[in-house]
């Protein structure tokens, strides 16, 4: 059973924790379904499930590539 505000998942990727400081974390491919927060609020951050634009600012970690050539 899970803990509101996370549901039972399917998923493979449900053990692949989303958060405001690893929005797009590097999981394994093993299928694993448990708890998750819902797709419509996907990361994890404060103990609930909130949207990806609702994360604070200055935690929110963008990965660029830098331009090649330089």
């Amino acid at each position: 059973e899970c803990t509101s505000p996370q549901v039972y998942s399917e998923r493979c990727d449900a053990h692949c924790v989303r958060t405001c400081v690893s929005p797009i974390p590097a999981c394994d491919r093993s299928c694993r379904p448990g708890c998750a927060c819902p797709r419509s609020n996907p990361i994890w951050h404060d103990n609930d499930c909130i949207k990806l634009k609702e994360c604070p600012p200055h935690e929110v970690t963008v990965v660029t590539r830098k331009p090649s050539g330089l």
